[in-house]
């Protein structure tokens, strides 16, 4: 079985020989230069370094002298591979404590993009950095540790390189797998097995239901009187006793004369 080609420790071997003048001057510029340690690494062929559409050539990979005249706010890279008729632009930027790596596929305006917190994966106080120096600490300090490499190096995986050229192909390369959650996971629910709807209630007129608070008194308010004379007082409603001598239609006509209501509450 081949050896893995982005295993940290080939990354950082592989780095300082495509650095035109063997030093970083940032931290961004330390993590733009790994991401094209990466695409070096799976055969992607540097052929510019602005938005021009020149075509350059730049033996096996290594960058120009300006590749970081925009740092450390802009960097700039476009490629080729020989798996795809495609050209990709690839930026990377500064965005206050997050460094952005956005990248395209040209011609057909697939875009990908991947923004990382900077100091999770890389050391501020390590850069600048002269990789040529005598006294120069060991490289992979400056990525904080091989573990990180690693983190780093499976999102550029994941977000970059593999849905620029999905089924890339070369010796040592393996794609990361697309991690599933558990929510894309659990089933659609079944309507043959959820409780079907609660029918509207239709009001029913029943004071001994909760849905009508406000019942009818027990004790009914007295009813209301009319008085007739000093000594006759007549339901309105249900007239019991009739004292006065005259029928119902004199009982009312002696409301006429004397229309004193009382309203017992």
């Amino acid at each position: 079985m081949a050896n893995d080609i982005l295993d940290p420790a080939a990354l950082i071997s592989l780095l300082p020989t495509l650095l035109p003048n063997k030093a970083l001057s940032s931290s961004e510029a330390a993590l733009a230069a790994l991401l094209h340690t990466v695409l070096s690494a799976v055969a992607f062929r540097l052929v510019g370094v602005d938005d021009t559409k020149t075509t350059d050539s730049y033996p096996n990979n290594v960058l120009p002298e300006n590749w970081n005249q925009y740092g450390p706010g802009n960097f700039t890279f476009r490629y080729k591979h020989d798996q795809s008729s495609l050209e990709f632009i690839v930026k990377v930027s500064k965005l206050g404590d997050r460094t952005v790596f956005n990248a395209i596929a040209v011609e057909n305006n697939k875009a990908v993009s991947l923004d990382v917190t900077t100091n999770d994966f890389v050391s501020p106080s390590f850069f600048p950095h002269d990789l040529g120096a005598a006294d120069a600490q060991p490289l992979v300090h400056g990525y904080i540790s091989s573990t990180r490499i690693t983190d780093l190096v499976s999102l550029f995986k994941l977000k970059i390189v593999q849905p620029l050229i999905p089924g890339l192909r070369k010796e040592g390369y393996t794609e990361t797998s697309i991690p599933v959650t558990s929510s894309s996971q659990a089933p659609a629910p079944n309507p043959a097995t959820q409780p079907a709807p609660a029918q509207p209630r239709i009001p029913r007129f029943n004071p001994d239901e909760d849905e009508f608070p406000l019942r009818a008194p027990s004790h009914p308010p007295h009813a209301i009187l009319l008085r007739l004379d000093a000594e006759t007082w007549i339901p309105f409603l249900g007239i019991h006793s009739i004292r006065h001598p005259c029928s119902l239609v004199g009982t009312m006509m002696a409301c006429l004369l004397d229309p004193i209501i009382l309203f017992s509450v």
